[in-house]
């Protein structure tokens, strides 16, 4: 069974929630973080999902991380891209039009930062 787990950035103080179990002090009502896209902590709350894999250094993906993935065949090629949900296949990947990814390779990937605070390494990107 895969753990279903989210972590919180808070957009006011650029920063995550320490955990879960903490969040009231970001909200009135632990309801309200886990409907923070209808409630009244959307406009400070931004939710992601764990995915149910890690990276090469044994470290959570969650939606919205910027991955570095390194190609066994070729490790000259990398990828740097951020980690999505996709509605379409109801999976998550990487936010990559051209390349079809799939989650059997995580020990290639290594988690490099988050499109909240490291969005500048996606921008050199393209």
């Amino acid at each position: 069974m895969r753990e279903i787990e989210f972590r919180a950035f808070d957009k006011d103080n650029n920063c995550f929630a320490p955990n879960l179990e903490n969040i009231e002090e970001y909200c009135d009502d632990v309801f309200n973080v886990f409907m923070a896209s209808l409630k009244d902590c959307q406009n400070s709350l931004i939710l992601s999902q764990y995915t149910g894999l890690k990276d090469k250094n044994n470290r959570k993906i969650f939606e919205g991380d910027i991955i570095r993935w390194v190609f066994l065949d070729k490790p000259e090629r990398t990828i740097i891209e951020e980690v999505v949900w996709d509605n379409t296949m109801a999976r998550f990947k990487i936010r990559n039009n051209k390349l079809d990814f799939y989650w059997l390779s995580a020990v290639q990937m290594e988690v490099i930062g988050n499109i909240y605070q490291d969005y500048y390494l996606i921008n050199n990107q393209h």
